[in-house]
């Protein structure tokens, strides 16, 4: 889309066409999609009840386990936004186009893999599932981490492919696992949640440009770090009580 908006605009049009876009998001939510909660089950404690709310979150071990896995999953997710186009633009010379494309498709993988991860809920346990795209994770990262070593193009796009679509099943298992013990405060537990992902994923995302654009090796080496991160954390902090 990115792509779309730049062949009939500058890079200012980028920000107006998101702009656009969140504001539609707002308009439809505001009429769209109604408070379901009761009025009596709602929280009016204020910003004083959600911080003794939030460290009682921060010191739940199972909680901020799997808050960690997904944050240093998001992380790849975010290193891998901020590096593929200079991967295969500028390092394997593929043509805008040609990426915008490529990067179509992993968008695509995604969610695909999160309409199958509802199928899947319906006969697996969601720690299951989460343990099982993390190991697929962590080998496609390494896999993607071997292709750039080789610079092979191939050996890239694949198993980059596979990391890409692995997220879809990450995010909503580890978010239900984190909710799980927390549905009196669901709401606060899910923006902390959110906000740990952001957090980590904007750390991780600069480190993908030290290497400067010339090679593919720094945005594989963050994937196959946080993968094999998040794949620990959630062995350790988020194992079953």
């Amino acid at each position: 889309m990115v792509s779309l908006v730049l062949r009939y605009g500058s890079w200012r049009a980028v920000f107006l066409t998101l702009a656009a876009i969140g504001l539609l998001l707002a308009v439809a939510v505001a009429l769209r999609l109604p408070e379901t909660l009761p009025a009596d089950r709602r929280s009016t404690g204020g910003l004083a009840a959600t911080a003794r709310t939030m460290r009682s979150l921060a010191a739940d071990r199972v909680y901020l386990g799997y808050a960690l896995t997904q944050g240093l999953a998001f992380a790849g997710l975010f290193a891998y936004i901020s590096g593929s186009s200079f991967v295969f633009q500028d390092v394997f010379g593929v043509s805008g186009t040609a990426f915008s494309l490529v990067f179509g498709l992993n968008a695509l993988a995604l969610v695909t893999t999160g309409q199958v991860n509802a199928r899947l809920l319906d006969r697996y346990d969601p720690r299951r599932l989460l343990v099982t795209t993390l190991l697929v994770s962590a080998v496609a990262a390494v896999g993607v981490l071997t292709g750039a070593l080789a610079g092979s193009l191939a050996l890239v796009a694949v198993p980059l492919l596979i990391f890409a679509g692995s997220l879809g099943m990450v995010t909503p298992n580890s978010t239900a696992l984190a909710l799980d013990a927390h549905a009196r405060h669901a709401g606060t537990a899910a923006a902390l949640l959110g906000g740990i992902q952001s957090v980590v994923g904007a750390l991780a995302a600069p480190l993908v440009g030290l290497g400067g654009e010339g090679s593919a090796t720094p945005m594989a080496a963050v994937l196959a770090v946080t993968a094999a991160l998040s794949l620990l954390a959630v062995h350790t902090l988020a194992r079953a009580r």
